[in-house]
């Protein structure tokens, strides 16, 4: 998981299509379609009318996550192949990290952590962008 983030850092570094959920459980997105900051309390969801909450004093505190965007396995292996680094997150603790500049040998640490092909091809994957 990404390291935690005050309220400012996060207005900096959150980017359109990304979420971030914040130590209570409290979710922030960009707007897609109006470039809005929009914050939804925890439990609750982005409203579909893009008329979600606005900042607060509330968050002014809060630290934030960015969430993980994740693909598919299919998706992460095109990336590494057109030159981008993909990362297979096994959980929150074990994750593997492949850039496509170093060695095919890369891929070689799964088997020997007895990780077999289902969980790779089900399995959580991100691109680095």
């Amino acid at each position: 998981m990404s390291e935690w983030l005050t309220t400012g850092q996060i207005i900096d570094r959150l980017k359109i299509g990304q979420i971030a959920e914040s130590e209570s459980g409290d979710l922030v997105e960009w707007a897609p379609q109006t470039g809005d900051l929009r914050f939804a309390p925890s439990g609750d969801k982005f409203r579909k009318n893009e008329h979600s909450r606005r900042m607060n004093k509330v968050y002014l505190n809060e630290r934030w996550r960015i969430q993980p965007k994740y693909v598919s396995f299919g998706e992460a292996m095109i990336a590494h192949s057109k030159k981008k680094t993909v990362t297979y997150h096994h959980n929150d603790e074990l994750r593997y990290r492949f850039e496509h500049s170093l060695d095919t040998g890369q891929f070689k640490e799964l088997s020997s952590d007895n990780l077999c092909l289902h969980e790779l091809i089900e399995g959580k994957w991100t691109i680095e962008e």
